[in-house]
């Protein structure tokens, strides 16, 4: 069994299934894993299906400042970590 494949069947332990609404709040160091983030997304998006909802906050408090007023989703990058980062691509 490959990685990715562990990670989709951990998930599916987990209660997750194709229609489901998931949120991620997670950390690339913290899972341990070798795979890339575009690959640990792929596996939460295949857990979830093409009828379910991934979520994943894109926090940008260290991006919006006094000086830096403006919130702009599609130019505001976020600042919580490499996983959320790849996502919000």
């Amino acid at each position: 069994m490959t990685e990715r494949e562990q990670l989709i069947q951990d998930l599916q332990m987990l209660g997750v299934k194709e229609g489901d609404a998931v949120l991620v709040h997670s950390s690339m160091k913290a899972l341990g894993t070798r795979l890339t983030p575009e690959e640990v997304i792929a596996a939460l998006q295949e857990s979830v299906g093409g009828s379910g909802t991934l979520l994943m906050p894109a926090l940008t408090y260290e991006n919006v400042s006094g000086e830096h007023r403006v919130f702009n989703s599609g130019t505001t990058p976020p600042c919580i970590g490499l996983l959320p980062s790849v996502f919000w691509k």
